[in-house]
């Protein structure tokens, strides 16, 4: 079964637009919507990304939150995470990920319960 994955983007100043339109057409969607409670760390979500396979990729949290990748104690990974900024990777950027993803390891730092949102566009 294929999906269609649209990243969309899009920066205004004045009566000056930049945007981009980017359409994937991948063999896996995977879609991760999870609550992390205020306060957590290093909340465990399983979530497996074969990088080499990896087409397009978003993250956007509801509040400040801190993600890393396959281990808590030595991430491969780390991303701060602004509250509703959406971080996009395409393929045709730089390499988003050092090797493959296990898992991630959230923490919430806020008072405030978040959502944890997530997209991965990936050919089999």
């Amino acid at each position: 079964m294929a999906f269609t994955v649209v990243s969309t983007s899009q920066v205004r100043e004045g009566s000056s637009v930049l945007s981009s339109n980017n359409t994937y057409n991948v063999e896996a969607s995977y879609k991760l919507a999870e609550t992390i409670v205020g306060g957590a760390t290093d909340s465990e979500v399983q979530f497996a990304i074969e990088v080499a396979n990896l087409k397009v990729f978003s993250i956007q949290t509801s509040v400040d939150m801190t993600m890393k990748t396959n281990s808590s104690s030595v991430p491969q990974e780390t991303f701060v995470l602004p509250a509703n900024r959406i971080l996009v990777w395409q393929e045709e950027d730089a390499a988003i990920f050092a090797g493959d993803v296990v898992k991630f390891f959230i923490t919430n730092a806020t008072v405030t319960d978040g959502v944890f949102n997530c997209i991965a566009g990936l050919d089999n």
